[in-house]
């Protein structure tokens, strides 16, 4: 009876273990299934966005220097290991979400659409690109976007384009001015109207309310000196400027010049001063303050 029993247990356990381990063989089996569903859906809408915009099923386009894929393969397994994404002068204006679950292209074109806007996702899927190898040619004016472009940013909140990088000199009022044509000269990041800001474009960087130098400013200090971002490099270890801006904050001391000038004593302009937050009105004389240029 005794053997018995322990022959029913070994069983029954033996029972257990195999009943867990198809258990786990079926959740596996039920995720895989359920991963291939979700994958499928995106090559499904990727494929009604092709046909929307009259993208070919990967055709052969011949020209001058041969032959080459042109459009997006109809075909799963060739979609997924494709490796040349040829859509230049298709007349887009945007592209599908889905695009950048293409993560192994050797070579990207999206020349020749002129209207085409990318979602900042995108860009940052084509610089991944860029950074694994792969060639990418866009046209220009997508090129300068500030995130694949590192010399500018564009301020979301007003849409003007500011220099980065600044130089480390200090200038006069009159150098300021100079130093913007001179980057003209250069075509600075590909672009040749830069300028020095006004005054509301400066205050415009700032991450809060900005001090007018004759304000109370132990006032002001108690009320935003925790609203500036901690930065070692600032003798008062606080910056207040908005944040794509504050890795180029590198000088100990760092005013900016404006254009504006001031209607009481006209050989005075205006300044800020983003390590302590304020708006002051100087000399043009002193060779004092940076200068970080703006375009619209």
């Amino acid at each position: 009876m005794t053997k018995n029993l322990v022959t029913v247990n070994q069983d029954s356990k033996l029972l257990l273990s195999k009943a867990k381990s198809l258990m786990g063989i079926t959740k596996k089996l039920l995720e895989e299934k359920k991963k291939v569903l979700v994958d499928d859906s995106w090559i499904e809408r990727l494929w009604k966005w092709a046909d929307e915009n009259d993208i070919p099923n990967c055709i052969i386009i011949q020209n001058l220097f041969g032959g080459g894929d042109h459009g997006i393969p109809k075909d799963k397994n060739k979609l997924l290991n494709l490796s040349e994404l040829v859509l230049e002068n298709n007349k887009l204006t945007k592209l599908p979400k889905e695009i950048d679950n293409l993560t192994i292209l050797t070579e990207l074109d999206l020349r020749d659409n002129p209207n085409l806007i990318l979602t900042e996702k995108q860009i940052e899927w084509i610089i991944q690109l860029k950074k694994n190898g792969c060639e990418v040619d866009i046209d220009s004016n997508l090129l300068r976007q500030e995130e694949i472009n590192p010399l500018v940013w564009k301020d979301p909140d007003t849409n003007l384009i500011w220099q980065v990088e600044i130089d480390e000199r200090r200038f006069t009022w009159e150098e300021s001015l100079k130093y913007a044509k001179d980057l003209n000269t250069k075509n600075y990041a590909g672009y040749n109207d830069w300028r020095v800001p006004s005054i509301g474009e400066l205050r415009s960087l700032g991450n809060i309310q900005l001090r007018v130098s004759w304000e109370n400013h132990s006032n002001w200090k108690k009320l935003n000196w925790n609203k500036g971002y901690d930065n070692p490099k600032s003798y008062s270890k606080k910056t207040f400027i908005k944040k794509p801006l504050l890795k180029s904050m590198t000088m100990e001391y760092q005013a900016c010049w404006s254009t504006s000038i001031s209607e009481d004593i006209k050989t005075y302009a205006w300044i800020i001063n983003f390590y302590n937050g304020d708006v002051a009105c100087i000399d043009k004389e002193l060779n004092d303050c940076s200068v970080r240029c703006v375009r619209s």
